[in-house]
């Protein structure tokens, strides 16, 4: 199975979760979006969006809910019908954070 890791793709926490997935799903795929550079930012949204649709869900960290940019790539993913992750203290949940209290 393909799991998509959405998130900060610069940041230090988005590769902490990267590997925090592949140790929780050691048997599944999980794609690395942070690895699709481009100069042209709309050429790598639709690089991301095509990797997206290869997956059954999609993790993200519950912090990113609201990050315009990042909410971009979640809502494309839901709009392909990809079914959501996110984690949180430790844990993976899922549906949507708004969907949730913690």
């Amino acid at each position: 199975m393909n799991i998509a890791v959405i998130g900060d793709y610069e940041s230090l926490q988005y590769k902490d979760l990267l590997q925090t997935v592949k140790m929780h799903f050691p048997a599944d795929k999980v794609l690395d979006l942070s690895l699709i550079k481009c100069a042209d930012e709309k050429r790598a949204e639709k690089l991301r969006q095509e990797e997206i649709k290869t997956c059954i869900i999609f993790i993200y960290d519950y912090k990113w809910e609201y990050d315009l940019k990042i909410r971009r790539d979640i809502s494309y993913a839901l709009m392909v019908g990809k079914d959501p992750y996110f984690y949180s203290a430790g844990k993976f949940y899922t549906g949507e954070m708004r969907n949730h209290s913690l």
